[in-house]
């Protein structure tokens, strides 16, 4: 599944951006500038792609449920 959210940058705060988001801008979040194009200035219209990587989720948590039983061997 993969969202969009599209937003204004309404300021920068240190190493972030405050992005205005939802129907009335109400709603903020604060995004590593570093993340963002280097050109990038306030008032600037920006989106931004979420999306759930199912296949990393699978393995990382076969790799956590794998390390909790390495460790549950170690302490019986």
């Amino acid at each position: 599944m993969k969202s969009k959210i599209d937003g204004v940058i309404d300021r920068f705060e240190g190493d972030y951006a405050v992005i205005l988001v939802g129907l009335d801008q109400e709603e903020t979040i604060d995004f590593p500038k570093s993340l963002l194009p280097k050109d990038v200035s306030e008032s600037d219209l920006v989106s931004i792609s979420v999306s759930i990587k199912k296949n990393k989720t699978e393995k990382a948590k076969k790799e956590v449920m794998k390390m909790i039983d390495e460790l549950k061997k170690k302490n019986v």
